[in-house]
């Protein structure tokens, strides 16, 4: 278990967090606010302070009070959050909406982040995950990257966050350069809590399912917690010839619902390995972009 980071003196920089979250080109970067933690109090920055046991004898010790804070930051780091979500947390879920002050909370986000908050308080390591599903721009992967902040920052469990197209893009990339895409599967496999972002996205060939089941396969044979987020309807419907021949398949195969689009057997597993969340919230996106064209942003 990680050690719990001693409460900080006041501080209007961080909110008393000690820590801060900025971009840093494509990524979200933690850092030690330099407002009230420019330099440990208690090490100087050294890193260990000297301590003397029961014989009188001096021995360093890792330092209890910047230690805890710079594993949460490399944690943090290491899951390799998208920068656009730099600011999401738990509290932002449930903002107000300035364009309708009369409902400030939009659509059935309380409840989403309550059921959020319970998850969290009573997680450990090899729980079930969460498959966040709805519409898009209602907020999934804001959710997503508000639990990876609580895991890394507060909690210390090791995650990473993969956006699901781009893997595959990675993964495709080592076969071109004769390489396996074990070098990007294995440390996704083995990390505490994994996140994949849009699942479902690219998926449009027997190779890249391929690669999807052995992902999904391994964390699940594994007990290992993972979270989803998919655009994707949960229902199924099946497209008939005349769906196929039609001028309009090509809209209406953007919307193949997820069973579909990762098969059977792989979604049969996501009930075991998460609990579905639905999202009926409306688009976030162009809320926002109202805002900023009405001055209200």
């Amino acid at each position: 278990m990680a050690q719990a980071i001693p409460p900080p003196p006041s501080c209007d920089v961080c909110g008393d967090q000690r820590m801060l979250v900025k971009r840093r080109g494509e990524l979200a970067v933690a850092r030690t606010c330099e407002a009230c933690f420019a330099v440990c109090p208690e090490c100087y920055g050294v890193g260990y302070t000297f301590l003397r046991d029961e014989r009188g004898y001096r021995y360093a010790h890792p330092c209890t009070l910047c230690g805890p804070v710079n594993r949460a930051l490399e944690l943090f780091n290491n899951a390799r959050i998208p920068a656009r979500y730099c600011e999401a947390t738990l509290m932002s879920l449930a903002s107000e909406d300035k364009l309708d002050p009369a409902h400030p909370i939009l659509g059935n986000m309380p409840e989403i982040r309550t059921a959020i908050i319970n998850w969290l308080n009573g997680f450990v390591p090899g729980d079930r995950g969460l498959l966040f599903h709805g519409e898009p721009g209602a907020g999934k992967t804001h959710a997503m990257v508000a639990i990876l902040r609580e895991l890394t920052l507060v909690k210390g469990v090791p995650c990473r966050f993969i956006e699901f197209s781009h893997l595959l893009g990675e993964i495709r990339s080592q076969y071109d350069h004769g390489r396996g895409g074990t070098t990007i599967v294995g440390p996704l496999v083995d990390t505490d809590v994994l996140a994949i972002d849009e699942l479902g996205k690219g998926v449009d060939n027997e190779w890249q399912l391929s690669m999807l089941d052995e992902l999904i396969s391994k964390r699940y044979n594994n007990s290992k917690t993972t979270i989803f987020t998919s655009n994707y309807s949960l229902e199924t419907t099946r497209f008939t010839n005349e769906d196929v021949q039609s001028d309009s398949f090509i809209r209406k195969a953007e919307r193949i619902p997820l069973p579909e689009r990762i098969g059977e057997r792989i979604f049969s597993r996501l009930h075991e390995m998460a609990i579905f969340l639905e999202f009926h919230v409306p688009d976030y996106r162009r809320r926002h972009a109202m805002k900023r064209r009405t001055g209200l942003y």
